[in-house]
Order: C-alpha cells, then sequence, then structure tokens
C-alpha cells in the first residue's frame, strides 16, 4: 500500500477506533490520521496526546477529506453511516468497520454497491471506556477477523489487511455467517450471562457488604464483561439476535438435564457431565 500521501479517517474514537488511532500514528506508516466523535473531549484528547492528526467536525466532512475510512461504531450506527452515506464511501479507495457482528453488515455493503466496502472483527477488547481505555499494543496477538465476500474489490481488501497488519496483528479470513454463528457463542452468550449474573446478585435480598465481601475470583471474571457499554451490548445482541436465540435454547436444555442429574444426584452422570 502506497500510504505516504493518503488520510484513514476512523470514524468513533472508543476503545477500538482510538487504540488504532493510537497504535498507526506510533508507526513510520505515513499515514495521515483524522479522526472524528460525537464527544468533544474525546478529540481534545485525541488531539492532545497525538494520535489523530486532526479533527473533522462531522461525518460527512471526515468521510470528505479521506481516502479510507473505518468506520469504529456500535453495530447500529454503522449500518446507519452505511445507509446514508453510501455515495460518498463509495468514492473511498477503501471501507471497513470493527462491528461484532458481520453477516448484516457484508450483506447491506452489497446491496448498496459497496464493492470497496471490506467488513472486519478484531476479537479483542475489555471493559474499559473513553481515553483510559486507548491501547496501542490491544491488537497484539488477537484475531482480526475480515469478512470479505467475491463481490468485495480486491484492492480494497488489500489496503484494510495491510492496516490490520500496521497495528499489529495478522488479518483471517472467515465467511460472514459462519462468523456470526460462532461469536453467538464465544461472545455474545459470555456477555448476556455475565449481565444476567450481575442482576441476580444486585436482587439478592443480603445487604451490599456481605455480597461484595463474598464475591470471589470467580464471580469476578464471570461478570468481568458487564461494566461494558450496554448499549454497545445491546446492539452487538440484538443483530444476533437469530443466532443468540438458537444458543440460549441450547443452554436451556443444558441447564434442565444438569437440574435433573442434580436432583436425582446421579454422581457418575454429573461428573460426566463436567468431563470427569
Amino acid at each position: 500500500m502506497s500510504s505516504a500521501k493518503l488520510t484513514i479517517g476512523i470514524l468513533g474514537l472508543g476503545q477500538i477506533g482510538g487504540s488504532i488511532a493510537m497504535r498507526l500514528s506510533g508507526t513510520d506508516s505515513g499515514l495521515r490520521i483524522l479522526g472524528h466523535d460525537i464527544q468533544p473531549q474525546i478529540i481534545a484528547s485525541a488531539l492532545e496526546l497525538g494520535i489523530i492528526n486532526a479533527s473533522a467536525g462531522t461525518t460527512d466532512s471526515m468521510i470528505a477529506e479521506s481516502d479510507i475510512i473505518v468506520i469504529a461504531l456500535p453495530v447500529s450506527d454503522i449500518i446507519e453511516v452505511m445507509k446514508s452515506h453510501a455515495t460518498a464511501l463509495l468514492a473511498k479507495i477503501a471501507v471497513t468497520d470493527t462491528g461484532s457482528v458481520k453477516g448484516e453488515i457484508v450483506a447491506l455493503a452489497e446491496e448498496l454497491g459497496l464493492r470497496n466496502f471490506v467488513g472486519a472483527h478484531p476479537l479483542t477488547g475489555t471493559e474499559k471506556r473513553g481515553v483510559g481505555s486507548w491501547n496501542r499494543d490491544l491488537f497484539a496477538g488477537k484475531r482480526f477477523f475480515v469478512t470479505a465476500n467475491g463481490a468485495t474489490d480486491r484492492k480494497a481488501i488489500e489496503h484494510i489487511e495491510k492496516i490490520i497488519q500496521l497495528v499489529g496483528t495478522t488479518p483471517t479470513s472467515i465467511d460472514p455467517i459462519e462468523h456470526d454463528r460462532l461469536v453467538s457463542l464465544t461472545s455474545n452468550l459470555p456477555h448476556l450471562l455475565a449481565y444476567v449474573l450481575k442482576a441476580m446478585l444486585e436482587k439478592d435480598a443480603a445487604p451490599n457488604d456481605i455480597k461484595t465481601s463474598l464475591c470471589g475470583p470467580s464471580f469476578a471474571g464471570a461478570t468481568r464483561v458487564a461494566a461494558s457499554e450496554p448499549e454497545m451490548v445491546f446492539q452487538m445482541l440484538r443483530h444476533n439476535k437469530q443466532n443468540l436465540s438458537a444458543r440460549l435454547f441450547e443452554l436451556q436444555g443444558m441447564i434442565t438435564e444438569f437440574q435433573d442429574l442434580l436432583d436425582r444426584e446421579r454422581r457418575t452422570e454429573f461428573r460426566h457431565f463436567f468431563g470427569c
């Protein structure tokens, strides 16, 4: 990728977008980094820390001034940007997103004729928010999935794969439908269960100090992601609801099976259930 004169516009400077900017600004890629976020204090911090070269006042201006676009927003917002700015996006060298759901987004890109759109999903991140969540090494050693299809322009794929390499990892190709099916188990369901466990603790009648003192490492680990931005998590689950519903049905069956073994004190089957 000849990047000396290219401007990469990052729409959304949350943990993922901000970390991409931070990593790229620390390389000799030659890219000019333009950022936009709805929170002025985020933009101010990004400029102060030097992780972006300039800010764009609006989404329109950021797209107009950029050669490559990274839409690092919650899923519903990614879809809205694609729909409302399709013509402008089509004129770019390459466009990508960082959404955790890929089937709907890739299908929309094809419907809109965005052959320069390369769906992507970095499988990383923590429950942290804001400026303190930015981490130049966030992507190191992590999977960064690419979900292009047969209609996607090869040159656009090459540009986005180069960006992924610049942020410190290797792009991994995957079918968008298979991606969503597997993520419903490996990410969506754990997030939902974390919120369920947190809600159960909050509803328990015991005094808060007693509840807190009895929360060991296992509970903390199981509920860590419940500190994530709720709207982001809701959108992630909502846009993969068909796959998630299938996982919940499977989970209900396994819980019923376990409950039966527990009620009947079937030690051998109980141990087998846990792989002992």
